[in-house]
């Protein structure tokens, strides 16, 4: 077990290195200059207060804060400027809205993404806590596009669509009566498909939207996870807690489990939420001295049988050595369901109840088609009464893509 733990800390370090490679990019500094090179690319869920930028692909990376860059970009499409605007603080948290119809503007220097450009542009800030978008027209500043929820009376809650009218008034698409702006949504889908309109860009073609849809299909996956578990389970002396009374030694088994895994959608794919139903078993038998005087012992045959229903709930993260190739470690929570759990022998027996354990992997995985995990489980401590039932695991185990 030793062997398999170590072994596991050095995969958890060597996958540590990996590093999603830089992109090409530019960006402009406070002179205006161009600088064109590669920008790590985060694929930002929040707006950046930073980046990472390097003149050649192996070149030294330097960070450059925000207020060192006016405008960056990505040749994929990614855009950000900055930019000195009126950000409302009003809490998006339901349980904690005010009681003020009209926003809590203070002024902030950020960077903003681009997300439809043309007659207007469309912009986009989210941290934590807001999201918010902002519009500009030629020869006018940036404006926030106005939505907050506030509550009013004793339990609710009211919502000022101020957007709505802003649409109607700058930015009038000729087909789009007031009906139906006031059908938009304050969501990213909504207000990029209204500004491409406006500006004219051309919707999506048939290729394009099969190319999205094969991504948001890639955001979820499903594989045949086959495995082999090297585990051991041991009885606690009561009277001698920690030091086991009987050990039933190593078994080693096949185990088979379906995983299911969510991707999610920002910092470049690179978190995932899992669980893996898994069916396993342990059985070993052993002789257990009952008495002893000198040299005469009798012994006694005893066998425990552990077999179970696994659900392990967990997080995982991916490192990218290339588009196809990839290092993964995972962290979870194991929840036990037995159909058996028992230590019987030829007088009786006794059954024990499981308990709830955490784990650790780390693995490689070659597109969706194949991968490959080393796991080790912390000391599962499972009980019947005032005795402890210590069983621990390491496991090998294949995953085979089915979608």
């Amino acid at each position: 077990m030793k062997i398999s733990f170590c072994l596991l800390a050095f995969l958890f370090s060597f996958t540590l290195t990996a590093q999603i490679g830089f992109e090409k990019g530019w960006y402009l500094d406070n002179s205006n200059e161009l600088h064109e090179g590669y920008i790590e690319n985060e694929d930002w869920l929040n707006n950046p207060e930073k980046i990472r930028f390097r003149s050649t692909p192996e070149g030294t990376s330097t960070r450059l804060a925000k207020e060192e860059v006016a405008e960056f970009g990505l040749e994929t499409g990614s855009k950000y400027i900055r930019a000195v605007v009126q950000v409302d603080q009003s809490s998006d948290n339901s349980n904690a809205l005010s009681r003020e119809r009209r926003p809590d503007f203070k002024e902030e220097q950020i960077l903003l993404k681009v997300l439809s450009e043309g007659k207007s542009t469309l912009y986009a800030y989210i941290n934590a806590n807001r999201k918010r978008f902002f519009y500009s027209t030629p020869g006018q500043p940036i404006t926030p596009l106005i939505y907050k929820r506030y509550q009013f009376g004793v339990n609710s809650v009211g919502t000022n669509n101020r957007f709505h009218q802003q649409l109607w008034s700058d930015l009038k698409i000729p087909d789009y009566d007031l009906g139906a702006i006031q059908k938009l949504q304050y969501q990213v889908e909504d207000l990029v498909a209204y500004f491409n309109r406006y500006n004219g860009i051309t919707p999506m073609t048939s290729e394009k939207r099969s190319i999205q849809k094969t991504y948001k299909d890639r955001t979820f996956h499903i594989r045949l996870r086959p495995g082999i578990q090297f585990s051991s389970l041991s009885v606690e002396d009561q009277n001698n807690p920690g030091k086991p009374a009987l050990e039933f030694g190593s078994n080693t088994s096949f185990t088979l489990g379906l995983e299911l895994e969510y991707t999610l959608p920002f910092n470049k794919n690179k978190w995932a939420i899992i669980t893996e139903p898994t069916l396993r078993g342990y059985e070993e038998s052993g002789e257990f001295p009952i008495y002893q005087d000198g040299d005469f012992q009798i012994t006694r045959e005893a066998t425990a049988t552990y077999n179970s229903l696994e659900l392990p709930i967990g997080v995982r993260h991916y490192m990218f050595l290339s588009t196809h190739h990839q290092f993964f470690i995972n962290a979870a929570l194991f929840f036990d369901f037995p159909s058996k759990a028992a230590i019987h022998n030829a007088t009786g027996g006794v059954s024990f109840d499981s308990n709830v354990n955490a784990g650790f992997g780390a693995g490689y995985k070659f597109r969706n088609a194949v991968s490959l995990e080393f796991r080790y489980q912390t000391t599962q401590n499972m009980r019947s009464n005032n005795t402890w039932f210590p069983y621990e695991s390491f496991g090998v185990i294949l995953g085979i893509g089915l979608r």
